[in-house]
């Protein structure tokens, strides 16, 4: 097994309730990781002498600071998605009074406990039996399908609505064709690489567990 937080295939046996419980702070904070990355956006056009007005594409350069705001937000996501791990720990060991083997053993392990899986049959059929065959349900959509819609529509569809029509919103301002086709296709392209990820991921803890019960 690996990490819960890294696990693609585990939380899909997992009760709603407990999916959604662990899934609130590592969720929020990579979404709440937003709030900096606008504020280092301002500073960073700032520091480029790009006006707040103006298309950052047009500027000289323009180039450069998209290719650090990329850097930046997948940093800051990455790191807000991490400490709302930490986070969960500490609540369940603090909270709930866990201890540490069962710590580990939960969030380093992906070894849930027998009541957080769905169904009747999740005290005689172990998680990794579980998550193999749903997965092996969930894979039968193909690669594409399942990037288009867990990661462009998802994943790309929410951020984009976080990153630019909610702002610009707040801000009173209108949409035009040349701001918000390159912002699709930025999100768009997000999108498609987390989905990736996430079907590559799963794939890859998939054949690991089958090998492993394979006859030797």
């Amino acid at each position: 097994m690996k990490l819960l937080a890294l696990n693609t295939l585990v939380p899909q046996i997992m009760r709603a309730k407990y999916q959604l419980a662990i899934s609130v702070l590592p969720i929020g904070l990579m979404l709440g990781s937003i709030l900096p990355l606008m504020i280092f956006s301002s500073w960073l056009q700032g520091r480029f002498g790009i006006p707040a007005d103006s298309a950052v594409r047009d500027h000289p350069d323009g180039s450069a600071w998209i290719a650090i705001f990329l850097v930046a937000m997948i940093v800051l996501m990455l790191l807000g998605y991490a400490l709302g791990w930490v986070a969960n720990a500490a609540i369940s060991r603090v909270v709930f009074g866990w201890s540490p083997e069962k710590i580990r053993a939960v969030y380093l392990r992906s070894e849930l406990p027998v009541h957080w899986m769905k169904g009747d049959e999740a005290a005689s059929s172990s998680a990794d039996t579980r998550a193999m065959s749903e997965w092996e349900s969930q894979r039968q959509v193909g690669a594409l399908r399942f990037i288009a819609t867990r990661g462009v529509l998802a994943y790309g569809g929410w951020m984009l609505l976080a990153m630019h029509v909610a702002p610009t919103l707040v801000k009173g301002q209108g949409f035009t064709m040349t701001d918000t086709l390159p912002k699709i296709a930025i999100w768009a392209c997000a999108g498609a690489i987390f989905g990736a990820l996430m079907w590559f991921g799963s794939e890859s803890s998939y054949h690991k567990l089958k090998q492993r019960r394979e006859p030797s």
